[in-house]
Parts: structure tokens; sequence; C-alpha cells
């Protein structure tokens, strides 16, 4: 009978769990297509540059210990006219590991329809957190996917179909 009473709530326990209602996005002039595990909220900020400021434009999704992020940074043309795009890829890697405290796990480069990236992970928190993460440049855009979790969670259904979702569409700048 204890075995039978354990199992029903669990079972019920598990009943309980949320599910996970997932959203395309595909801001207007943003130029990409993501599915995110919930209503982002959008956040911008002005990066401060040298060279002038950029607008950086977010679409963030937080549960618990897990954060969905993705949007992109608008720089300015005397910025990628200057700068190769392996160096904005290195200097925006720089920035997340600076962030977190982090420590660089993985960092290899990729490519989304022509576009040069890179899929990083960072370890962070002594080990606590973790990032997993997709940088793209398209242009005079820098684009971010980052997922933030638990260790146990890395590579997890979740962060898997989030990242493999990204687009960028052909009408990037």
């Amino acid at each position: 009978m204890t075995r039978l009473a354990s199992f029903l709530v669990l079972f019920a326990l598990l009943g309980c769990q949320p599910e996970i209602q997932w959203v395309w996005l595909e801001p207007v002039d943003s130029n990409f297509r993501i599915e995110l595990p919930g209503t982002p909220e959008v956040v911008r900020r002005q990066l401060k540059l040298p060279f002038g400021d950029a607008p950086v434009n977010l679409w963030v999704v937080e549960d618990g210990d897990r954060s969905f992020i993705v949007g992109y940074t608008e720089y300015p043309e005397s910025v990628a006219a200057v700068a190769s795009a392996d160096e904005l890829l290195d200097s925006a890697r720089d920035g997340h590991l600076r962030n977190v405290a982090g420590r660089l796990v993985r960092d290899e480069p990729t490519e989304r329809n022509g576009h040069r990236g890179r899929v990083i992970e960072i370890e962070a928190a002594n080990g606590a957190a973790h990032v997993q993460g997709q940088l793209f440049i398209a242009h005079s855009r820098l684009y971010q996917v980052l997922a933030t979790m638990t260790p146990d969670e890395r590579d997890g259904p979740l962060v898997t179909r989030f990242l493999e979702s990204f687009e960028l569409l052909p009408s990037a700048p």
C-alpha cells in the first residue's frame, strides 16, 4: 500500500506541473524568427561604444533557474566598417564571460544563411549555472541566442528546442 500511495503522490505532483506554452516570435524589422518557452518581456538598451551608441533589442523569458534570451545589437556603420565579424563575435563572447564571471567551455565557429557565427558554452556561478548560446553577425547586427540553466539541464529538450528554432531570415540586413 505504501508504494501505491507514493506512486499516486508522484503522479499528482507531475500532473500539477504547468505545461510550457511555446510561442513563435518574429518581431517587425528584426529579421529573425525563434520559438520561445513562454511570452517574452522586451528589453531595450543602449550599448556605449567609442564610436557611438548601439541599440540593443532583447526578448527575454525567465522561469525559475532558466532564462531564454534572443536579440540583436545594431552596430553603427563605423564599427561594422572597421571591425571584422570575428572581432565582433570575440567581443560579444568576452562580454558574456565578464557578465557572468564565467569560464568558457566551448567556442566553435558556425554559420547560418551564409552569416558567420559562434556556438558558445559558459560555466558560471562556480559551476552552479550553465549558459549555452549562439552568436551571429549579419551585416551591422550581432544576433544573440542564449539559454541559462542549471548544469543538469544542459543540452536538455527545452534548451535544444529553443536554440535549434532560431532562424536568420533571408532579409537580414
